[in-house]
């Protein structure tokens, strides 16, 4: 067997109903007084963020909020929120909030103590050799349960130019304390929380399925998709069951334990032009191309299909192996339309004169390395991307 090392682990995580009161302690813990706050406007003006900014404050800390957040962050706000840093010259940062928020934050963070422009870190044209351990000091907190960027080594950036989303990717960029605490997640609405839900079901499936040998991140991946599976449905249809909620925000962190060495697949190259090109939210985006995607990987690996049947609570044993794999994808099927999910690329306002760009693009996304099906060419072809986006339309 080769040797393939996989460095991309989170630091310190702390998971727990009411964790979010200990960010003055672990703010202690690190080195500086002054403290960027990177959150949302409309997080912002919650109570609970109010209570959390004054206790840093309290705590002796110059804090400063910025919150000009795009909701797929592309480079020109990293670079406004760079600058920023630039004039507060903080020297430890909080990222409160979704994807969005921390993905933002952490890019930011990489310019401030980097240089130069945040296209250059792109993983594909070896940003990641230009990443060093002398980023600021950072504590994340995950006020969503999807993108699971509070524990991953991906930050994901929108390029406007060439309307492609950029992964930065680094194991420095992995927050140092990662706190997950359902109660900062209440105030989602039911279609946010089962959006992001099904966004992180995608981390989950797609980096067990993924061609990356890492046995410890295909086992959190089966974890967190029986949590999802367990709790998705009930905090769709009361948010303020916080037993649940915490699964989910724990099962969002598994998917993003487990990408980070495993990595993604078709799906999210197909759901990164989605975003970039119909605007369509990422959750929203990934959950209506996951079914076709699986449908065309089943035969990848037969076996690790029904082991996601079997944790979503099908008696595998009483049916062939094709056929619990099958199961698998009428599950999560079901479990999409349990939820309301859209079903159709139609309703979201993509057309058919959209598809050509959209395959173009999906085809040079990097998730399709790590796609465990593959033409002959070792590449996902355009024919086949094509064919996901023409049943999801």
């Amino acid at each position: 067997m080769s040797i393939v090392e996989f460095p991309y682990w989170p630091k310190r995580v702390i998971a727990g109903i009411g964790t979010v009161e200990r960010i003055p302690n672990e703010i202690l813990k690190l080195s500086g007084k002054r403290v960027v706050f990177f959150t949302d406007s409309n997080i912002n003006a919650l109570p609970f963020t109010k209570k959390i900014i004054t206790s840093i404050s309290d705590a002796g800390f110059v804090i400063d909020v910025y919150t000009e957040i795009e909701e797929n962050p592309s480079e020109t706000s990293v670079h406004t929120a760079a600058k920023y840093m630039f004039e507060f010259k903080p020297d430890i940062v909080v990222y409160f909030g979704g994807g969005s928020v921390i993905d933002l934050g952490k890019a930011a963070n990489l310019i401030y103590t980097h240089g130069g422009i945040i296209n250059e870190y792109e993983d594909l044209v070896g940003g990641i050799e230009k990443i060093s351990d002398c980023l600021l000091p950072s504590i994340a907190i995950t006020t969503t349960a999807g993108s699971g960027s509070e524990v991953s080594s991906v930050s994901v950036i929108t390029d406007t130019r060439e309307e492609r989303k950029m992964a930065i990717l680094s194991p420095y960029i992995v927050p140092d304390v990662s706190i997950l605490d359902a109660s900062v997640t209440v105030s989602m609405s039911s279609a946010l929380t089962a959006y992001t839900g099904m966004d992180a079901l995608t981390h989950l499936i797609e980096a067990y399925i993924s061609d990356v040998p890492f046995e410890p991140g295909r086992g959190i991946a089966l974890q967190g998709i029986k949590l999802i599976n367990n709790s998705l449905r009930k905090v769709v249809l009361n948010g303020r069951d916080i037993l649940a909620r915490q699964d989910m925000v724990v099962a969002s962190a598994c998917g993003a334990m487990a990408f980070n060495n495993n990595f993604l697949g078709a799906v999210h190259a197909c759901a990164h032009q989605l975003s970039t090109l119909a605007g369509i939210p990422h959750g929203l985006a990934n959950s209506i191309m996951l079914v076709p995607v699986m449908k065309w990987n089943l035969m990848s690996n037969v076996e690790a299909f029904a082991d996601i049947a079997q944790v979503m609570g099908f008696p595998i044993h009483t049916v062939s192996p094709r056929e619990a794999a099958e199961k698998a994808i009428s599950l999560v099927s079901q479990l999409a339309a349990d939820i309301e999910i859209p079903k159709h690329l139609s309703e979201l306002g993509v057309t058919q004169d959209m598809i050509g760009k959209l395959v173009d693009k999906a085809y040079q996304d990097h998730n399709n390395l790590s796609n465990p099906r593959k033409s002959s060419n070792n590449d996902v072809p355009k024919d086949v991307i094509r064919q996901f986006y023409l049943e999801a339309f």
